[in-house]
């Protein structure tokens, strides 16, 4: 069975040794940890969306998705001062409590032979963005070192392959999910979150999200009404909750040990 990786902090769930292999366009290799990605889907059902309530399409190339990310770790990347040895390249640990914006595109879809089911497989292209000013954001940039990371996940929203473009790597490392030799990759400063979603999602308005202060003046400039809007609402785990508005393709809001993030805009380019 394959192995299901969740709303994946991939800095915090990858091993963190380096070297290990050096081969780019690996697909050799596993990430490790747990996912809950729509954990009780039927495997030979429709797409996530569909069966969750959320909506009935999946994600086309070209759309875009911009997220406010906050770190909740402290002392990130601590033992990786490594990766900062070179010029301009800053350690995620010294910004965690900060907020920065990333851009989840589309890149890429295709189709795949997945437990006998032909199903979409989408590739997401993860960036830092530049936010707008006076919002309370973050200008710092934390992609010296590593420009890039790309996800894939199938329509299920399990992953299927992540690959990093850094310094070491211009032309990508992927490590395919669900393989049993392990590829090795250092912490990675972007939040590679792959969405979650459950069946068993109750409907809740915007007002139950507890967003946090220094988020509400983003929340209120790029997402105005968002608390007078209705979301399904799903606790995943433990310490995971989710936010997500019907008929959008991206959960509006998440809160889990890793940290928190905010959907602040969707488009297409």
């Amino acid at each position: 069975m394959r192995r299901k990786l969740g709303w994946l902090v991939l800095s915090l769930l990858v091993a963190l040794a380096w070297g290990c292999s050096k081969k780019e366009s690996s697909t050799t290799g596993t990430t490790t940890g747990g996912k809950l990605d729509c954990p009780d889907c039927d495997p030979k059902g429709p797409n996530a969306f569909v069966q969750t309530g959320l909506g009935d399409q999946f994600y086309t190339t070209g759309e875009t998705f911009k997220v406010a990310f906050r770190r909740l770790e402290q002392n990130f990347l601590t033992n990786r001062e490594s990766l900062s040895n070179e010029p301009g390249v800053k350690l995620l640990a010294n910004v965690s409590s900060e907020i920065h914006l990333f851009s989840y595109k589309v890149v890429g879809l295709r189709k795949q032979d997945i437990n006998n089911v032909l199903r979409d497989v989408v590739k997401l292209e993860i960036t830092q963005a530049t936010p707008p000013a006076n919002l309370g954001f973050s200008n710092e940039r934390v992609d010296g070192f590593e420009k890039k990371l790309e996800l894939e996940m199938d329509d299920l929203l399990y992953l299927v392959s992540v690959t990093r473009y850094t310094r070491t790597y211009p032309l990508g490392l992927t490590v395919a999910a669900g393989t049993n030799q392990p590829v090795n990759l250092p912490g990675s400063v972007f939040p590679a979150f792959v969405p979650d979603a459950s069946v068993a999602g109750v409907e809740r308005s915007g007002g139950d999200i507890p967003l946090d202060t220094a988020f509400k003046p983003i929340a209120d400039n790029m997402q105005p009404g968002w608390s007078s809007k209705s979301y399904l609402y799903f606790e995943l785990g433990t310490n995971e909750i989710v936010f997500w508005q019907k008929g959008h393709k991206w959960p509006f809001y998440i809160r889990n040990n890793h940290g928190e993030t905010l959907l602040v805009e969707h488009g297409w380019n």
